[in-house]
């Protein structure tokens, strides 16, 4: 750019070697398989994308193209989901007698992993 402006090189909105070759093995692609099974795609987009990555015969950077593009219709995306924080539970022991207070402090013990003593229990009843 001596002069200011863009002197030689490709002209804008020509297309790359890899482009143009990708554009003519589909076009290739498509006639060849519209021989085979006339009005076999009928606007579907992601047959013709399996058909492609798929045959063997394509190159490479084809068959990857096209599994890219088709992969997103195919299988399901995952997405992240934020966890909302479970509310902790309110039990109200204050209505449970001494003897039902005695009963249950085995149990809570067994289910916290503690050892199953025998418990001290103070009944504060107002």
């Amino acid at each position: 750019m001596a002069a200011g402006y863009k002197t030689g090189g490709r002209v804008k909105g020509t297309p790359n070697k890899r482009t143009a070759e990708t554009k003519a093995a589909i076009r290739a692609v498509v006639a060849e398989f519209e021989a085979a099974v006339p009005s076999a795609f009928d606007g579907d987009a992601v047959a013709f994308m399996q058909i492609l990555y798929r045959d063997p015969a394509q190159p490479v950077e084809l068959r990857l193209d096209a599994a890219e593009v088709a992969a997103k219709f195919e299988r399901p995306t995952l997405s992240a989901i934020a966890l909302q924080p479970q509310p902790k539970a309110h039990i109200d022991l204050s209505r449970l007698s001494t003897d039902e207070i005695k009963a249950l402090v085995p149990l809570l013990k067994k289910a916290l992993g503690m050892a199953s003593t025998q418990p001290t229990i103070e009944a504060h009843h107002d």
